[in-house]
């Protein structure tokens, strides 16, 4: 499965969030695609949620279809 980050500029250590998730999902297996993720991790409020969503808009349905598949059972 692919993932991909939406992270607001202005969260303090935002790199530093991504960087530890992702180093915990390619360990499971997971890789990391900004082109064309299964799915979109986001760091923000609203709009970064928002701008996620507009960005991977082309994508949204498989994205949608990948969340209802188990994924937090890897981490619960």
């Amino acid at each position: 499965m692919k993932f991909a980050f939406k992270t607001k500029s202005s969260i303090p250590n935002g790199k530093e969030l991504e960087n530890k998730v992702s180093s915990i999902l390619t360990k499971e297996g997971y890789i990391y695609d900004e082109i064309n993720p299964d799915i979109v991790i986001t760091f923000g409020g609203d709009g970064t949620l928002l701008s996620a969503v507009h960005k991977y808009i082309d994508n949204i349905e498989n994205i949608m279809r990948d969340m209802r598949i188990n994924f937090k059972n890897k981490f619960y």
